[in-house]
């Protein structure tokens, strides 16, 4: 059987075409059905591959016979395909590895959509005095037929921690958003990973839309002077920002980045709507101390 660098190798790169290629041994009409993604292999330069499993399908079970002409990373694959089939284990290892490949696919993509959501209940969930302003997200939710994960989020507010508890009722998309919520509310080091996926998320809201949702910009930019080893982080947001045209609220922010906390200064030629994300990140950072160690709890939402 393959050695353990390799298996996690393949297990990253290429569960899903050992797996294909193991599923269709012995099934002539899958075969069929791989013909034409075998052919685009063969087009990107790894014909001798789509050989050697057409070969496998035949039943050839020499490595040596199918190696010839693959390179260290094909010959891997080759020999993935032939220890599925000899030893089911192995099989199994690549299975699940597929499934938990479309497990993360499905946390990046709630996480991609409802980041905003998680942050502000992570926020009302450590600070209490914040859950009454968040009413309006609530009843949101509840106008979009969410009304369990509204009682998930409100158990959670009333100290519940329980996982399964709070994911009883709920679907896969709202039960990864409460996993995701407890993780970051117990780890510093995964509140840091999420703020920062939070700030990746912005700048592709930015890239997509002239729209900058002020709290979004607000809790970002008051994370980031709350603790410098964010800071490289906001960097393209900014760029993106003065792209739109908003040089002046770039200008401030970076002035507040450098410690200016005066609100006159800092609001100079700025909008309406400009001089209140200023005046929110101040809010932000009025009360704590800087630190080093990120904790979403020192920040508060405006």
């Amino acid at each position: 059987m393959l050695e353990l660098p390799s298996q996690e190798f393949l297990v990253q790169t290429h569960a899903e075409l050992i797996v294909a290629m193991v599923f269709a041994l012995d099934k002539p009409e899958v075969q069929q059905e791989l013909a034409e993604p075998l052919q685009e292999m063969a087009e990107q330069g790894w014909g001798d591959l789509a050989g050697a499993i057409h070969h496998i399908w035949q039943g050839e079970r020499n490595l040596t016979a199918l190696a010839q002409g693959l390179n260290e990373e094909q010959i891997l694959i080759v020999q993935a395909i032939i220890d599925s089939i000899v030893h089911p284990e192995t099989l199994e290892l690549f299975v699940n590895a597929l499934e938990d490949n479309e497990l993360i696919k499905d946390q990046q993509a709630v996480l991609q959509t409802h980041i905003h959501l998680i942050i502000v209940v992570i926020l009302a969930t450590l600070q209490p005095e914040l859950q009454s302003r968040l009413t309006p997200v609530l009843n949101d939710l509840l106008q979009t037929k969410w009304e369990v994960l509204v009682d998930s989020i409100q158990a959670l507010w009333q100290g519940e921690r329980d996982a399964e508890r709070l994911t009883a009722d709920l679907d896969t998309r709202s039960a990864l958003i409460i996993h995701t919520i407890l993780q970051a509310i117990e780890s510093n080091d995964n509140l840091y990973a999420l703020l920062a996926a939070f700030m990746h998320d912005a700048e592709a809201l930015l890239e997509e839309s002239s729209i900058i949702q002020p709290q979004s910009l607000a809790l970002t930019v008051s994370a980031a002077i709350l603790y410098p080893n964010l800071r490289d982080e906001l960097e393209y947001y900014l760029e993106e920002i003065a792209l739109q045209g908003q040089h002046q609220l770039v200008t401030a922010i970076y002035c507040l980045l450098d410690g200016e906390r005066d609100a006159e200064v800092l609001q100079v030629d700025l909008t309406e709507a400009e001089q209140a994300i200023i005046q929110s990140i101040l809010d932000n950072i009025d009360e704590p101390e800087q630190s080093d160690d990120f904790s979403i709890s020192d920040l508060t939402l405006h």
